[in-house]
């Protein structure tokens, strides 16, 4: 279930975040000549929600396969799916918890953050 490889390295994603926010900032303006280039502060804001609501997706495909796991008729490994979701999850909740708002590691320890 794991296509880790496949996955977007961090410069491809900054590079898309990068052109998306040119794109969004150019229609927003009313001279569409203007090409705003994003701040690294905006590229970085746009990633940590990238990551944020990359750990909901997780969550999402691991309670949709408990559920299916007792309710569809399809031969499929809905236990084994939630369990991989889940590992992502708590695998990039605690890589998320361990930076700040702009990608640094934080000064303190993970044990003094609540989960």
């Amino acid at each position: 279930y794991e296509y880790v490889d496949s996955q977007p390295t961090l410069e491809q994603k900054e590079i898309f975040i990068k052109e998306y926010l040119k794109h969004y900032h150019t229609n927003l303006s009313e001279d569409k000549n203007h090409v705003h280039d994003p701040s690294i502060d905006e590229i970085n804001q746009l990633l940590y929600e990238v990551e944020a609501f990359t750990l909901a997706t997780h969550l999402l495909w691991c309670l949709w396969s408990i559920v299916n796991a007792s309710k569809s008729q399809i031969p499929f490994g809905y236990w084994e799916f939630a369990l991989c979701r889940l590992e992502h999850y708590m695998r990039l909740k605690q890589e998320i918890l361990k930076k700040d708002k702009f990608g640094f590691p934080q000064k303190r320890k993970i044990c003094e953050v609540d989960i």
